[in-house]
């Protein structure tokens, strides 16, 4: 019987690899680890983080040449997942038919999409729409929202687990973007 799975994920870092480090050293053990895209890094970098393990999807900020891909497919534990930045979807904050047109095409070859992770607006969102739920976990460098009301320090991303009967949960994390 498969176990359940751990999941780090993370989008729209722009630049700020310190923050993912930091992120891949609170969660060193975790079974997956998922950039949404805009991190900015170089070829070298890109690889670096590849060869730990992170898929790692291109975003509207990242250089085309870096060795990224525009959207992932995979399936963890029997639930689909379709992981995009958001740039080629998302218009002044509505899902385009476009993405509607792409899952239908995933689905009609037979890879079932139960959850959409995405980036690119840099604020958190959980919802349901097309018979799949959609996930962004904010920004880990650029947050644009404000949890104290006082300023934007806090980064977020998220730790996502799935159960063996598909049962998916998770937990915001927070990270203050300006401690040394």
């Amino acid at each position: 019987m498969a176990d359940t799975k751990t999941i780090v994920i993370t989008s729209d870092s722009h630049r700020r690899i310190d923050l993912m480090y930091k992120v891949l050293e609170l969660h060193p053990s975790a079974d997956y680890y998922i950039d949404l895209g805009d991190t900015q890094m170089n070829k070298e970098q890109v690889e670096k983080f590849k060869r730990k393990g992170w898929i790692m999807i291109e975003g509207n900020c990242d250089r085309y040449d870096v060795g990224l891909v525009k959207e992932e497919y995979i399936q963890i534990n029997g639930v689909g997942i379709f992981m995009f930045h958001g740039d080629d979807y998302i218009w002044y904050g509505k899902y385009s038919r476009d993405l509607k047109d792409e899952m239908d095409a995933y689905r009609e070859a037979d890879y079932p999409i139960d959850l959409c992770l995405h980036g690119h607006t840099h604020i958190f969102a959980d919802g349901y729409l097309w018979d799949a739920r959609f996930i962004n976990p904010g920004s880990l460098g650029r947050p644009r929202e404000s949890y104290n009301k006082k300023d934007y320090s806090l980064g977020t991303y998220m730790i996502m687990k799935i159960s063996p009967d598909k049962e998916i949960t998770y937990e915001r994390c927070f990270i203050n973007i300006y401690d040394d």
